[in-house]
């Protein structure tokens, strides 16, 4: 699995097995801060986005098994991206001035004129066969959405106050953290029924990211704990 972390002292990409173990560091900036992530479809790297103190937001791409992070694009207004299920598209949002559209590049030219998806939208994820785009009116909290990749129907509205990237597809439905603090909740879209039930409570604050597992069996989804690190600072002069 990969996630971000400041136990470098600076947020980080990083990799480990699906249990947690054997934590690995993949990036090593020294200026930019490491944000969401995505798996490309073949599992082979991953696609971030990082922001040098100016505010400067940019695409990168690194293999998983290690090595240089590879600098892609350029995007000053990003706050949200997604990558297709086959791999062929990046979806980007952000751009504030144009009410937050959410729009699509070609992965293999991201620097291409983007092409509108839809007019208002955050935090977009495909279905893992392509069929669906999934994606919010609202950065933090908001309602979930759902539509179409070819364009047909209109967009359908699945749940209200969904949190934050906390939301992940499988072929048949999607699992989802929705409702407000201290306890908010997981359900599963099903596709089929068009119903959502609930799976369980979140027995703390939900934070960023939630994922599945590829058999749809695991999700995995952070919470907020509480506590600071202590650090040493060595040959201090």
């Amino acid at each position: 699995m990969a996630f971000n972390s400041e136990r470098s002292g600076q947020a980080q990409l990083w990799v480990s097995s699906a249990d947690g173990s054997a934590p690995r560091q993949l990036t090593s900036f020294k200026g930019e801060r490491v944000f969401h992530s995505r798996w490309t479809p073949d599992g082979k790297r991953l696609i971030f986005w990082a922001a040098n103190p100016k505010g400067d937001r940019a695409f990168f791409i690194v293999d998983a098994a290690g090595g240089n992070s590879r600098r892609i694009s350029g995007y000053r207004d990003l706050d949200s991206f997604g990558v297709a299920a086959n791999g062929e598209w990046l979806y980007v949002g952000g751009n504030a001035a144009a009410g937050y559209p959410l729009m699509k590049v070609p992965a293999g030219s991201p620097e291409s004129k983007p092409i509108p998806v839809v007019d208002r939208g955050h935090n977009p994820l495909e279905s893992p066969d392509g069929k669906w785009l999934f994606y919010t009116d609202n950065i933090r909290t908001g309602t979930l959405y759902r539509k179409a990749v070819d364009g047909s129907g209109e967009a359908l509205a699945i749940a209200p106050q969904v949190r934050n990237h906390n939301y992940g597809a499988t072929r048949d439905g999607i699992f989802y953290i929705a409702g407000g603090d201290p306890n908010p909740a997981i359900y599963y879209y099903d596709h089929a029924t068009s119903r959502s039930r609930k799976i369980g409570d979140v027995k703390s604050r939900a934070d960023y990211g939630l994922t599945v597992s590829p058999d749809g069996k695991t999700i995995l989804f952070a919470i907020r704990t509480g506590g600071s690190d202590l650090m040493l600072v060595e040959n201090y002069r």
